[in-house]
């Protein structure tokens, strides 16, 4: 069970079942957002959202290739919009001076990092710079749209806008996985490489407060 709250004009995450999943996170939020007479209630083709960066992660390469009958290399061409890929040696290095300059465990300096050197594939943009999949304010992929996407709304909470956070940088690294520019063991850590789809991923598994820690390092990054 999951549940939601209004909050000064916000969406809050509220509190959630030990095995609530992304999945039911998701479903949970759009069914709430109907209900609350906010600007989300009858969010229909604002397409505010869709200007912004979209992005995709691994678990969201089949139901792209499936909304848009292409291959995973076709989609790299005319799709998604790459960044560059991480340098490894400098991943394990900023980890292990994080971990000895703070006193930070292994997993929290490696949290840290990745959440401050997480940069997504996204959709790529139309000529107009929204969305590709953007068509007269409304999107032409809603069934196969990134998880990220679903997820979001503009007037979420604290709380909800950093789970949402968690997720996407998580998922970023994970999808550096896919993409073969990271080995799995140095990921081991992370929850999406010990499932198979977003119906296995925990919501717990990302309520990670990283904060004020991220508050401290403000200077390091």
């Amino acid at each position: 069970m999951i549940r939601f709250s209004v909050s000064n004009d916000t969406i809050e995450l509220e509190s959630y079942s030990d095995n609530a999943t992304l999945v039911e996170l998701a479903a949970g939020l759009e069914d709430f957002r109907r209900t609350c007479n906010l600007k989300t209630t009858h969010c229909r083709g604002c397409g505010e959202c869709c200007g912004d960066d979209i992005p995709v992660l691994g678990f969201d390469i089949p139901r792209l290739m499936e909304g848009t009958s292409l291959s995973i290399d076709d989609l790299k061409l005319s799709v998604l919009t790459m960044p560059e890929a991480p340098d490894l040696q400098s991943r394990e290095k900023a980890i292990r001076e994080l971990a000895r300059a703070h006193d930070f465990s292994r997993l929290n300096a490696t949290l840290l990092y990745e959440y401050n050197n997480s940069e997504p594939v996204t959709l790529a943009r139309g000529d107009d710079g929204t969305c590709l999949f953007l068509k007269n304010k409304l999107c032409t992929k809603y069934d196969h749209r990134p998880y990220a996407c679903g997820l979001y709304l503009c007037n979420m909470g604290e709380k909800l806008a950093f789970l949402h956070e968690m997720i996407v940088r998580q998922g970023t690294w994970h999808m550096y996985s896919v993409l073969g520019w990271i080995p799995e063991e140095a990921i081991g850590h992370n929850p999406f490489m010990r499932a198979s789809s977003y119906t296995e991923l925990r919501v717990k598994d990302f309520d990670v407060d990283l904060r004020s820690a991220l508050e401290a390092l403000f200077f390091y990054f």
